[in-house]
């Protein structure tokens, strides 16, 4: 919702220089520098506005990326079939607020690294299971599940995890936490905070939430770990007292 604020709001003050004359052909900025001050404007936001700067490349290529498929003059049902398979991958995103991210290789390490001996853990939102496919390769003593709502994401984990993985679709908010010592998450600041309430009812003590880059509102984890990599992440840890 953010990136699509951001955006808008690039796209507005355009039209706005535009309706005024000061961007187009008899301008003081040519047609074709709209393009670049989008840009510039919409890197600005993202710096100011996201966490995460590799947002601001996403921002920086969008209008870009625009111009360019419009150019092509794709025919009309290209569009419907990337719209269908958009839902497919992440259409709860929508209501979830929650877009598919995957856990680099510095994550990886570090999960094999912390997760306590023998535990039994959970993947929320798991994607395609690339998570529960590395821990199954290299701790061997964990107990591992994972549930992830998108089908078609579900559907790539099924056939390409192992059976020694619990591997569910549905919805996390339904499901009964007690049964796990660990749970991972990868997810969007919206939902943290529902999910560390439901983490706090429902597991035992000594429970441990795992959270890549995205931290609890008011709640100071336990131990925080850097991943290493460019986009500067980090994984958190809370025990449940």
């Amino acid at each position: 919702m953010m990136f699509l604020r951001s955006q808008a709001a690039v796209f507005l003050l355009i039209a706005a220089l535009t309706a005024t004359g000061f961007v187009g052909s008899q301008g003081y900025v040519p047609a074709g520098g709209a393009l670049a001050i989008s840009c510039t404007l919409a890197v600005v936001l993202a710096w100011r506005l996201h966490d995460g700067r590799w947002w601001c490349l996403i921002h920086a290529l969008f209008l870009p990326a625009v111009v360019v498929v419009h150019q092509l003059a794709l025919p009309a049902w290209y569009f419907l079939g990337a719209a269908i398979l958009l839902w497919l991958l992440s259409g709860s995103a929508i209501r979830d607020r929650v877009p598919l991210y995957f856990s680099g290789g510095g994550a990886l390490q570090v999960l094999v690294e912390r997760v306590p001996p023998n535990a039994r853990l959970i993947d929320l939102g798991a994607g395609t299971g690339r998570v529960l496919a590395h821990l199954h390769r290299h701790r061997p003593d964990l107990q591992l599940s994972g549930i992830e709502r998108s089908p078609l994401l579900w559907l790539l984990g099924r056939c390409s995890l192992p059976s020694a993985i619990d591997w569910r679709r549905g919805d996390l908010r339904r499901l009964d936490l007690s049964a796990f010592d660990c749970v991972y998450v990868f997810l969007s600041s919206e939902p943290m905070a529902t999910v560390w309430e439901k983490v706090c009812s429902e597991m035992g003590e000594g429970g441990m939430l795992i959270s890549n880059s995205f931290a609890v509102p008011d709640v100071r984890p336990d131990d925080v770990v850097d991943c290493g990599d460019w986009k500067g992440g980090k994984i958190m840890f809370w025990r449940i007292a």
